[in-house]
């Protein structure tokens, strides 16, 4: 079976949260982020709590992907989250049997 850890899979993607792309520049980030917490601002949309935490969502991947040293860390354990969710293959190289029709 598959090894998965289970903190890799809740692991928030702020690449999708912000809508942008995981090669955007930090004026694209900006641009997303702006764009976003105007949208999704509670005092804009009556203090209403899925507004409310979708503008937390977005202030925390905003806060993540803006300092170029938490971009680095949260990449990197990104990766390896994927990483840890892919199944391992097997690292022997097939070989077709001397006696074969293919």
């Amino acid at each position: 079976m598959f090894d998965i850890n289970i903190r890799s899979v809740t692991m928030k993607n702020y690449y999708t949260i912000l809508g942008i792309k995981f090669d955007s520049t930090p004026e694209e980030i900006k641009t997303a982020y702006l764009k976003l917490s105007k949208k999704f601002h509670p005092d804009l949309n009556n203090q209403d709590k899925y507004f409310e935490e979708m503008f937390k969502e977005i202030q925390e991947a905003y806060g993540i992907l803006s300092n170029i040293d938490s971009r680095v860390i949260y990449d990197l354990k990104h990766q390896r989250a994927f990483q840890s969710l892919t199944p391992k293959m097997n690292q022997q190289t097939y070989q077709k049997p001397e006696n074969s029709i293919i």
